[in-house]
């Protein structure tokens, strides 16, 4: 068992410290403790962020499936593709793949939770896409 007494800088001296009135000190103390138990049990300090085999073929089966399914995306692209020949629907799918791509790299920083939590916010983008959409179907 790791002893939660560290040692920390306070004002450029050392001193002993203890969990108490420390957060930071506790959570360190409970990470030192899960690396202790982690190394009992398996015999070595694996990464917490890894992947284990079983989470990555869930994730495989899990892209997949959500790959294949008809989603907005999917049905745009299969009638684009419907309307005219393949060749020139490439530029949706490539509209499609940068779109998706930025919605995903931003919802992963935190913007998600930044706009949900801000209501006006959240009603600004709600018009701004029924405009962008009722002018679409307006000049179509």
């Amino acid at each position: 068992m790791v002893d939660a007494s560290v040692s920390f800088a306070v004002t450029g001296s050392r001193t002993k410290g203890n969990a108490q009135g420390h957060p930071q000190i506790a959570q360190a103390a409970s990470w030192m403790r899960a690396g202790a138990a982690q190394l009992a049990s398996h015999g070595s300090l694996r990464p917490m962020y890894i992947m284990t085999p079983e989470q990555a073929v869930a994730f495989l089966l899990f892209a997949v499936a959500a790959a294949g399914t008809p989603g907005p995306s999917n049905l745009l692209l299969t009638a684009t593709g419907a309307t005219v020949d393949v060749l020139h629907g490439l530029p949706c799918l490539l509209g499609v793949m940068i779109g998706m791509g930025v919605m995903m790299f931003v919802v992963a920083f935190g913007l998600g939770s930044v706009v949900l939590a801000n209501h006006t916010v959240l009603r600004l983008l709600n018009m701004g896409v029924l405009l962008a959409g009722s002018v679409v179907l307006v000049v179509r």
